[in-house]
């Protein structure tokens, strides 16, 4: 007799995140990504999960940047299947990031990323991210310009494989962002987070506002030198 397949089971949620993301040029090519995820569930009255997020950049060219990054992150349980309790979670990645403009305007992004996590167990992860932007006008004489964006994440795990299936989850997203400037934005995405829990039973539907604000602005001034 064939095996049967385990029956689905669907969890639907409604979450809210926040991130705060800041770059900064160091020396040369060399920069560093500074990232706060604030992640709320049911409807952003509960905690779903906090993640600081640190990196060193290297600008490979001008369109392409490398990074080594590190995160830290408290997860909490939620939805209608949730975890048994409340769990740490460590990672390293490894990321790679194209930016092309092959119109005037019109953006394109490829992110790829690694994963090393350490949960209960080590686990690798790798993930593909393609991102495009359309600008709705022109830049301003203040370089202010608002635009639409879209974006699809998918996440599959590596060996040693963890949990019951390697696909971990995909990440649809459409928004809309506004510069307020050469250095900073702000964006609002629809964000729909198809996720299969560990056991490949439990396949989760999470409706998502995500909003971020991002800076290139100096975080730190500098004292200029006058000679004396």
């Amino acid at each position: 007799m064939l095996a049967q397949s385990p029956t689905r089971v669907r969890d639907v949620n409604a979450n809210a995140w926040l991130v705060f993301s800041a770059d900064q040029t160091v020396r040369g090519p060399w920069g560093v990504h500074a990232e706060v995820n604030v992640r709320r569930a049911n409807a952003g009255a509960t905690w779903q999960q906090f993640q600081l997020h640190g990196a060193a950049t290297y600008r490979i060219s001008p369109r392409v940047q490398a990074a080594f990054g590190l995160i830290w992150m408290r997860n909490y349980p939620y939805g209608a299947f949730p975890a048994a309790r409340n769990s740490i979670e460590r990672r390293t990645h490894e990321q790679l990031t194209i930016r092309q403009a092959p119109w005037k305007g019109l953006e394109f992004e490829l992110r790829m990323r690694l994963d090393q996590r350490w949960l209960q167990q080590f686990e690798n992860r790798t993930r593909y991210q393609f991102r495009a932007l359309l600008p709705l006008g022109r830049l301003d004489a203040l370089g202010r310009q608002s635009y639409l964006l879209a974006a699809d994440e998918v996440l599959f795990h590596l060996p040693p494989k963890r949990g019951a299936l390697y696909f971990n989850q995909n990440r649809a997203i459409a928004g809309f962002g506004r510069r307020f400037g050469p250095a900073d934005r702000l964006e609002f995405h629809y964000m729909h987070q198809f996720l299969y829990q560990r056991n490949g039973i439990v396949v989760e539907s999470n409706h998502t506002l995500r909003i971020q604000f991002s800076t290139t602005a100096p975080l730190f001034w500098r004292r200029k030198d006058n000679g004396t």
